[in-house]
């Protein structure tokens, strides 16, 4: 978990109500994440955060090595459906690691990590 600024202050306070907020911007409307002031398109001041359904396709991730024994912990790059451009970086639960394809269809789940709710992701219709 990084560090909560100002830019992420809403986005964080959104995870630990279960609400997964991108920043889009109101006069070219990209989406924008990792959250920012400022659009990276046009440089406008005009950037709000909006709720987003958290359903999206799994575009790349990293399975780091563990210790024997320990289960396998999938961190994946997720394309957002509702937020065209908008990528989020969360783990990825519910598969075996070997059945990961580029472009699996995954949904939003949530889980309690120290105290925090942090996004993670599974496959449609599996469990986190």
């Amino acid at each position: 978990m990084g560090t909560v600024t100002y830019d992420t202050r809403v986005h964080w306070e959104g995870w630990q109500a279960r609400r997964l907020l991108i920043n889009r911007c109101g006069d070219c409307g990209t989406w924008i994440h990792f959250p920012r002031r400022l659009c990276p398109d046009c440089w406008s001041e005009n950037v709000t955060p909006e709720p987003v359904d958290g359903s999206g396709r799994l575009v790349s991730w990293s399975l780091p090595r563990t210790p024997p024994g320990a289960p396998p912990v999938v961190t994946g790059v997720v394309a957002l459906d509702a937020a065209p451009g908008a990528r989020i970086l969360a783990q990825v639960t519910g598969v075996d690691p070997d059945e990961l394809t580029i472009g699996m269809a995954l949904e939003l789940g949530w889980r309690d990590e120290h105290g925090h709710t942090v996004p993670e992701f599974h496959p449609i219709g599996a469990s986190s």
